[in-house]
C-alpha cells in the first residue's frame, strides 16, 4: 500500500513539475525580447489579452503556409450585412471584414478605402496596406506592423503601452464605422 502512495505522490509532483513547467513557458513572454517570443509565449500573451479584450477569442488557425495562432475581437456591424474586427496573428494587428457573400473584391476594397482615408485623416500612417488581400471569408483589408503596436524586437513588451494601442485601434475601428 505504501508503495502505490509513494508511486501516486511520484506521478502527482511529475504532473504538477509539468503543468508548471507549462505555466512558466507561457509567462515568459513578459521578461523574452519580443524578437524571442515563442508559440508558448503568444499563448501566455494571448490569455493575458483574454481578459482585457472584451469579446477576445483566440485559437490556432490552419492554412495553407502551416497555420497559426490568432485572437481576434471587436466585432462591429458594417453596412447592416458584414462583420469588421481586429485580429493579431503571432505578427501583425490586422483589420479584417467576414460575411461576403459576393462581390468580394468590390466590397474588401471599399472597406479598405474607408480605413485608409479615416487613417490619413487621424495622421495613423502606421495602418497600412497589406502585402495581399484576403479573398476568403475573412478578409485582411488593412495592417499595423508588430513593431507599431507591440514594440521593436530587441525590447520586452510594455504591456500597459500595447493595451493602450490595441484600445486606440478599436476607437479608431468604431471611428471608421461613423
Amino acid at each position: 500500500m505504501i508503495g502505490l502512495l509513494n508511486w501516486l505522490l511520484n506521478k502527482s509532483n511529475d504532473f504538477l513539475s509539468k503543468l508548471e513547467n507549462i505555466e512558466n513557458r507561457e509567462k515568459a513572454f513578459e521578461t523574452k525580447l519580443i524578437k524571442d517570443w515563442d508559440r508558448n509565449c503568444w499563448i501566455g500573451f494571448y490569455h493575458y489579452l483574454d481578459y482585457l479584450l472584451d469579446d477576445s477569442e483566440w485559437q490556432e488557425v490552419s492554412n495553407q503556409a502551416g497555420g497559426f495562432l490568432g485572437i481576434w475581437w471587436h466585432f462591429k456591424e458594417w453596412e447592416k450585412k458584414y462583420e469588421v474586427y481586429l485580429q493579431i496573428d503571432e505578427s501583425d494587428l490586422s483589420f479584417r471584414i467576414v460575411g461576403v457573400q459576393k462581390n468580394h473584391k468590390k466590397v474588401r476594397n471599399e472597406w479598405h478605402n474607408i480605413i485608409m482615408k479615416k487613417a490619413m485623416r487621424k495622421k495613423k500612417g502606421e495602418i497600412k496596406k497589406p502585402n495581399h488581400f484576403g479573398s476568403g471569408s475573412s478578409m485582411k483589408v488593412a495592417i499595423v506592423e508588430r513593431k507599431d503596436w507591440l514594440g521593436d524586437d530587441n525590447e520586452k513588451i510594455n504591456k500597459k503601452k500595447v493595451i493602450e494601442k490595441l484600445k486606440e485601434y478599436e476607437i479608431f475601428l468604431n471611428y471608421c464605422l461613423k
